[in-house]
């Protein structure tokens, strides 16, 4: 992994959520931060990083487009599922599986 990709990952992984008091505040579905992260992370980072942060999510509550399609996208996702999900135990044995 170049410098370039792993500050991408990292910045990425940090900000993928930045749309959600957004989406809270509009009373949007919550499947729609996605789009909101896009927007704030593009306008100051552009449309290479904006799309890796959206891409963090792999169930069929999201569409397929910000389902994970790199290398990177897929690290993050895997993570967020290891990190932030301790209540199911399946997608954590999913994320573990996959990373091996």
């Amino acid at each position: 992994m170049t410098s370039l990709e792993l500050y991408n990952l990292k910045t990425a992984a940090l900000l993928h959520d930045v749309g959600k008091p957004i989406c809270w505040a509009k009373g949007d579905k919550w499947t729609k931060h996605v789009y909101y992260t896009y927007d704030i992370v593009e306008t100051v980072f552009g449309e290479e990083l904006a799309l890796t942060a959206m891409r963090h999510h792999s169930s069929g509550y999201y569409s397929s487009d910000v389902h994970p399609k790199t290398h990177l996208e897929q690290i993050i996702c895997l993570s967020l599922i290891h990190i932030s999900e301790p209540t199911r135990p399946l997608y954590i044995s999913y994320a573990v599986f996959c990373l091996k």
